[in-house]
């Protein structure tokens, strides 16, 4: 039976690499509709619990329930975007070939591209501001713009959750505004969306939700209630005094400034 107002229910996950444990007992619950930031130092399992999440890498043990169902149930309505660095960019494929890719899941891999799915794609370039380069090959693109095609692929396949790792790593301001920018358009369709991310100082900002990992759970909540200096401590294991100083810059900078004030 469903389970009500749950995106992501993962009752006791572990994964092993080999025999050193990579994610120990992960008990996690998420509200549907927010925009979750997964944190935590290198190395602490991040990418890991995505994959786990997914059914891309074993596990070990532990169940997992998407919008309160099984993973096998509900691939169509899961879109994950991976590390850049995964991707083969020499490909010869153009950035309008990579975003109507979003349509196959609902069409089927062989089924023709109709009407429909030409204005959803049309639609999605647009609004990642990649409609003037739509007929580029996707290695050609800044990193940016390689994130904004991912992205306008995973809106095209309008998905329910939405998974994304490291979307914001060696990108430009720009295109860093534009995703920030769309996925909160996303959070107000009520799409869960779940993010790997490194920066502290962005983090109060960007997201509403947190998880934070360090091979086991550390807190899941409301941004505020759980980015402390002591939950951040227990996750980092850096001098509370860094931390604060951390949680300070950041404090200050989203009073001061908001990512959609940025001069560009």
């Amino acid at each position: 039976m469903k389970k009500e107002g749950r995106a992501l229910d993962v009752q006791g996950l572990t994964v092993h690499y080999g025999s050193s444990p990579v994610l120990w007992d992960l008990n996690v619950s998420v509200p549907e509709g927010h925009l979750v930031g997964l944190i935590g130092p290198n190395g602490a399992g991040k990418t890991t619990f995505i994959k786990a999440i997914l059914g891309l890498i074993k596990r070990v043990s532990g169940t997992v329930r998407l919008l309160g169902n099984s993973l096998e149930s509900m691939r169509r309505r899961i879109a994950y975007v991976p590390q850049k660095e995964t991707v083969d960019w020499t490909f010869p494929m153009r950035v309008r070939d990579l975003v109507e890719m979003g349509c196959y899941p609902g069409l089927g891999l062989f089924c023709p591209i109709g009407k429909k799915e030409k204005i959803a794609v049309d639609r999605a370039l647009e609004l990642l501001d990649l409609s003037f380069i739509e007929n580029e090959q996707i290695g050609h693109l800044s990193g940016g713009q390689q994130q904004r095609s991912f992205l306008a692929r995973a809106i095209v396949q309008d998905a329910a959750l939405y998974f994304l790792d490291e979307p914001f790593a060696g990108i430009d301001q720009v295109s860093e505004q534009i995703l920030v920018d769309v996925l909160r358009e996303m959070r107000k369709q009520k799409k869960s969306i779940f993010i790997v991310h490194h920066d502290l100082l962005s983090a109060r900002e960007y997201f509403d939700w947190a998880v934070l990992l360090n091979t086991r759970l550390i807190a899941s909540g409301e941004i505020n209630q759980v980015f402390t200096p002591e939950i951040l401590r227990q996750t980092y294991g850096q001098k509370l005094s860094l931390i604060e100083d951390l949680l300070k810059i950041s404090s200050d900078y989203s009073k001061g400034h908001h990512v959609h004030d940025r001069n560009l």
